[in-house]
């Protein structure tokens, strides 16, 4: 019995047919639309624009696709076939070339293959030790604090893109940490969890944050098209990856040795600390850390607290001036 058919067993689930193919193709055309819109915003010359928006589409595609069933166990499928984790590797440094010629950076691609391939290297003997933690642990800071502290010469978004796709090759693919779902609530638990925690946690916050300075009301100024586009890339940029690094795959490598309560708490306090110097963006980020981990934790998706992220987020962005 192959893998893919192992995995269609457990799962339920089967490799795309036409209409995923299609979903698939109707996906990838709306980000290029949203790309391309973004992409009128940027303050750059053409040519870095499309450096950046071309580098954009192609690490957007894996993370995009792998929130449907049926394409994650293609992808699942392929990544069992031995060299195929390599050659995603090298895809995923390969698609951040159009932004460093753009840029004139191409020096620096050798610094950022050797970031994509550290963690590869760490696990070249999957799968044949699939239960090897210490180092499923040890490559999260791996993967998180050179881009954290600035590490890595480049363009930060497109880096954090790479780093999700590493982050969806090593925990998702390989691994089975946790399943991405479809990324948007779809199950009506999923919306519950996602707005209500979203709720619960600005009501206390909001208060907090004005009443420290952190924070005062104001409604952004910013043009209706201009803020669509960027709470579209909020959600793509922030909510997802930080749901998936957090949530995912630290409260879900943490559980592993704790308790499912444990884990919770270590993430968010891990999350709010990773909100440093500001003690008041530690202090409201480590509350929301327990919101988005709680709303994980009774989902067991990940749609449900980039939901309550992306909403937390958009509420500061949009009815608020002067948060960090």
């Amino acid at each position: 019995m192959g893998r893919t058919q192992v995995l269609d067993d457990v799962t339920g689930t089967a490799p795309p047919g036409r209409r995923e193919w299609i979903h698939g193709v109707l996906l990838l055309c709306g980000m290029t639309v949203v790309v391309g819109v973004a992409s009128v915003f940027l303050q750059t010359p053409t040519s870095i624009k499309a450096g950046l928006a071309t580098t954009f589409l192609l690490l957007s595609a894996g993370p995009l696709l792998a929130a449907h069933p049926g394409w994650l166990e293609l992808f699942r499928a392929w990544v069992g076939r031995g060299s195929v984790r390599w050659w995603l590797g090298v895809g995923v440094v390969a698609a951040l070339v159009p932004t460093y010629w753009a840029r004139g950076e191409l020096r620096s691609l050798p610094l950022v293959a050797l970031y994509v391939a550290a963690p590869l290297l760490i696990t070249a003997d999957r799968p044949r030790r699939p239960r090897a933690l210490a180092r499923d642990l040890a490559i999260v800071p791996l993967l998180w604090l050179p881009l954290e502290f600035g590490l890595i010469p480049g363009d930060g978004v497109v880096l954090k893109l790479a780093a999700l796709n590493i982050l969806l090759l090593l925990y998702v693919l390989e691994r089975g940490l946790f399943e991405p779902g479809r990324l948007v609530a779809s199950r009506k638990v999923e919306w519950a969890w996602g707005v209500g925690a979203a709720l619960v946690f600005l009501a206390a916050a909001i208060p907090l944050a004005i009443a420290t300075g952190f924070a005062r009301f104001g409604l952004s100024r910013t043009p209706p098209l201009e803020q669509f586009v960027s709470l579209v890339l909020l959600f793509w940029l922030t909510a997802l990856p930080e749901e998936a690094l957090f949530r995912g795959t630290i409260q879900g490598l943490i559980e592993k040795v704790s308790g499912p309560w444990i884990a919770l708490a270590v993430a968010s306090v891990i999350f709010g600390l990773a909100h440093f110097p500001d003690w008041r963006y530690i202090l409201l980020a480590t509350v929301a850390g327990g919101a988005y981990g709680l709303a994980y934790l009774k989902t067991r998706n990940l749609a449900a607290p980039i939901l309550t992220h992306f909403l937390v987020d958009a509420v500061w962005r949009v009815f608020f001036s002067g948060a960090t």
